[in-house]
């Protein structure tokens, strides 16, 4: 199984690639720094999982791009965004399984990410 990471942190890629590495240890995890890393990476291979961070440079193309990969692959979106802000619907109804606060516990993250793996 293909995981693709799309964040802009280095550090948050990193962190993220060890929790999915230590909940499914069989998974490749890949990492993308931006959203054309990101496209080239999907045309590419095929992902079972992709994850995205909401405030990339160029999100406003994340919603067309989910619409396009939904059909082969899961789609959460992580963001720090404002809760009370209309992003999260939005992604929602482009096609994303799921939206995530990146100050939730772990706890949390690693419960909503075992739906997908």
């Amino acid at each position: 199984m293909k995981i693709l990471v799309v964040d802009d942190h280095e550090i948050f890629r990193y962190g993220l690639k060890l929790v999915l590495e230590s909940m499914c240890p069989n998974a490749t995890v890949l990492e993308a720094e931006n959203l054309d890393c990101a496209v080239n990476m999907i045309a590419a291979q095929d992902m079972r999982l992709i994850i995205f961070n909401a405030n990339l440079t160029g999100a406003d193309r994340l919603e067309a791009l989910i619409r396009f990969i939904i059909k082969d692959s899961k789609v959460v979106i992580f963001s720090c965004y404002d809760k009370k802000q209309e992003l999260p619907g939005t992604l929602l109804s482009a096609g994303a399984s799921a939206f995530i606060f990146k100050d939730s516990s772990l706890l949390e993250i690693k419960e909503l990410l075992s739906e997908f793996l």
